[in-house]
């Protein structure tokens, strides 16, 4: 079997890098943008924090019901056809938001749908194209696509202010629902041609450039992994921090008397520390040991955690744990398609990523209603943010019992990745 080197993987796979960055920068609207939405609703209609970002709690328990569902339909009919289905309908979910209160059924109806919808504009459909096509390049092109979240989290703060400023919330919803719908689904339907489906599968990939076959364990044999949950539970906590932070942030630092303006220019530092620690990461993971690279980012997390708690007000102390968790932020969508790919296999990779999305969407989608709960109780962040710094302390040491990535040959049956 021929192997191809990392040049031929980029000049027929830059395409799907692309795509996976744009429709990446449309999936994180919610992580960065839903904060700058925090005090203009609790004002607007005296709904509390927690009731606010609540929503996240709803893409977690959506991400847990379906994510399975929609790798599977990845797996058997492409990225392509989920994605021009699935992001219009993304974008007229996040539009209508803006149509929602006084009553709060409303707003939450309209998160529900894109708790449902909101998963094809997500990893599951971008990573599926860049895994099959990449074998000695994947971390890096991984990293690349996945760096518009960096990009997102530079731009989304700032942005969403604007908009609220000049459209008023419910128009910024409005503009931002559309946009999305309509750049994401042209930019997929234009550079996703020629994905692979379901039955051609197989031989795409013997076809492809990287010329690497789709072999590995089914979702099954991953499940019955300690490997995976490992995996898993490392992810959430990382998750958790990072969308505790840059929902709450905004918030958190006008509570401190910031200005809206600064606060969300402070927010926005996470953005190019994120893309600092994806590319980083994607081009370690190329090179060291996945458990060197995974303890190392999630040490600087912890730091940043610690920095939060008991939180006076600087701004340069905000800044600095804003970076250090953004750079651990950048490193864990890298660490979960690198990892589970390299654990698992390409065999059912698109069913078993969506198994360890769900796992990853608990931290992600829960972390932030639960530290609305603790600010709504305690007036401040400050247990939100011990705990997590410990659990990640804890992920430290189990990051560093990863071991090494296991060998899948066509003609072999596969094995589990670890004990």
């Amino acid at each position: 079997m021929k192997v191809q080197g990392a040049a031929a993987e980029w000049r027929t796979g830059w395409r799907y890098v692309f795509v996976t960055h744009v429709g990446i920068l449309g999936s994180i609207f919610m992580t960065f943008g839903l904060g700058q939405f925090m005090k203009p609703l609790s004002e607007a209609y005296g709904w509390s924090r927690a009731e606010i970002a609540a929503p996240t709690l709803f893409y977690s328990v959506g991400t847990i019901l379906f994510a399975v569902l929609l790798g599977g339909l990845v797996d058997r009919h492409g990225p392509r056809k989920v994605a021009l289905i699935g992001v219009p309908l993304t974008g007229l979910s996040i539009a209508a938001v803006g149509l929602s209160g006084p009553s709060i059924a409303g707003y939450y109806a309209a998160w529900g749908a894109y708790a449902v919808f909101g998963l094809a504009l997500g990893p599951i459909t971008w990573t599926a194209a860049v895994t099959r096509h990449f074998n000695v390049s994947r971390g890096l092109a991984l990293a690349i696509g996945y760096s518009a979240s960096g990009v997102g989290g530079a731009m989304w703060p700032p942005l969403t202010l604007w908009l609220i400023e000049h459209f008023g919330w419910r128009g910024a919803f409005l503009c931002v629902g559309v946009g999305i719908g309509v750049v994401v689904t042209a930019v997929a339907f234009v550079l996703f041609r020629g994905v692979v489906t379901g039955p051609r599968a197989a031989a795409f990939a013997q076809a492809s450039t990287s010329s690497h076959p789709m072999v590995g364990m089914s979702l099954r044999e991953a499940l019955g992994t300690t490997m995976f949950w490992r995996v898993g539970l490392v992810l959430m906590v990382t998750a958790a921090a990072a969308t505790s932070t840059s929902v709450h942030l905004p918030a958190m630092l006008t509570d401190k008397g910031i200005s809206p303006a600064l606060a969300a220019a402070s927010a926005s530092a996470i953005g190019p520390a994120l893309i600092v620690g994806r590319l980083a990461c994607g081009w370690l993971l190329d090179r060291l040991p996945a458990r060197f690279v995974s303890a190392g980012f999630i040490v600087l997390a912890a730091i940043g955690c610690g920095l939060f708690v008991g939180y006076d007000g600087g701004e340069a102390r905000a800044i600095a744990a804003a970076v250090l968790i953004g750079l651990t932020m950048g490193a864990e969508g890298d660490l979960l398609a690198y990892l589970l790919s390299r654990y698992f296999g390409l065999r059912s990779f698109s069913a078993i990523y969506g198994v360890g999305l769900a796992v990853f969407g608990i931290g992600y989608g829960g972390a932030p209603w639960v530290s609305g709960l603790i600010f709504d109780r305690l007036k401040n962040y400050d247990l939100g943010y011990a705990i997590l710094a410990a659990l990640l302390v804890v992920c430290v040491g189990v990051a560093l019992t990863f071991g090494r990535y296991p060998t899948f040959s066509p003609d072999a049956e596969t094995k589990a990745a670890a004990a």
